[in-house]
Parts: C-alpha cells; sequence; structure tokens
C-alpha cells in the first residue's frame, strides 16, 4: 500500500511540475543542502538570484518562527517550488501561534499594497530606523520577498485548532526579464 502511495505522489508532484518539495526541520545544514539543489536544478535561469534570495527568506521564516519545533529547538514547515511556462512559484508553510495572525496579516496586506518603488523605501526605512529589532529581522525578510516577487505575495491562514493555524505565503518569481 504504501509503495502504491508513493508512486501516486511522484506521478502528482510531477504532473504539477513540482521542482522540489521538503517538509521538516529548517536547520542550516537543511538550507545549505536545498540552497545546493536549487541552485543547480535552476542553473540556467536568468531569475536565479530572486528565486535564492526568496528561498533563504522563507527558511528563515520557518527556522525562525515555526511553532512546530524539532529536538534541537529548530522550526519545522514545508517548502515547495513550482514551474509554470511563465514563473516560478515558491510556497511555505509552517504553524503559527493563532494570536499572531493579525499582526502577520496586517504586515503582509500592508506589503501587497505598496508598489515596488514602497517597497524599496520601506526596506531602506527599516534597515535605518532599526524598527522591531527585539524580534529576528524587522520584517524585511517580508519585504525582501515582496521586493522579488513579480505578484502581490499570496497568503493563507488554516485554523488547525484552538492555538495553532498554518501559514501559507506564495511568491511567484517571472521567467522572463
Amino acid at each position: 500500500m504504501l509503495l502504491r502511495q508513493l508512486f501516486e505522489n511522484y506521478h502528482t508532484l510531477d504532473n504539477q511540475k513540482i521542482l522540489m518539495f521538503y517538509k521538516g526541520a529548517v536547520s542550516q545544514e537543511t538550507m545549505v543542502d536545498l540552497g545546493s539543489f536549487l541552485r543547480s536544478s535552476l542553473c540556467g535561469s536568468k531569475k536565479i538570484r530572486n528565486i535564492f534570495s526568496v528561498f533563504i527568506e522563507m527558511s528563515h521564516n520557518i527556522r525562525h518562527h515555526s511553532l512546530e519545533r524539532d529536538q534541537n529547538q529548530v522550526g519545522v514547515g514545508l517548502f515547495m517550488i513550482q514551474q509554470t511556462p511563465e514563473f516560478y512559484t515558491l510556497s511555505s508553510g509552517n504553524p503559527v501561534p493563532k494570536e499572531r495572525v493579525a499582526e502577520i496579516r496586517e504586515k503582509l496586506e500592508h506589503l501587497r499594497s505598496l508598489d515596488k518603488e514602497g517597497l524599496r523605501k520601506l526596506y531602506k526605512e527599516r534597515r535605518r530606523s532599526g524598527e522591531d529589532r527585539t524580534t529576528k529581522g524587522a520584517g524585511l525578510g517580508l519585504i525582501e520577498m515582496a521586493k522579488k516577487s513579480d505578484h502581490p505575495l499570496d497568503f493563507e491562514f488554516f485554523d488547525c485548532d484552538p492555538q495553532t493555524t498554518l501559514f501559507r505565503l506564495t511568491v511567484k518569481v517571472s521567467k522572463g526579464e
């Protein structure tokens, strides 16, 4: 039965042009290994720098902010890259405390409201001000992903239980110039 499920999963991922799918702890070693795979898989892409940058930011978000932790206290989540004729679609998901959902949603909605110039200005402003420095990164990673994306950031929240919500973030990077 397990072999049949694996075969079906393999075909599903292949048919949907999934280049990479990972679920687990996002340690520094995992990031290096997946990053190496990503670089070798996309070495001909003109957008490799943008894709790699988004991958790193998504990995850091999982590593530092996921509610689920492994035995080494490293964040656990999932990461996927899908290829379409026009885009590379990068998605990540991880559990977050339900009480953080409103704050995360507000930040993401604000980023979605800005154009590229507005994102650039916000990034510079946050770097200079050190705003939110008690948390990791002052939200710079989200701003960086929004800058690299060729579409507004796409996100969803799925309630898991009374305390936990699964957060999904998707970034699309165009294959063209």
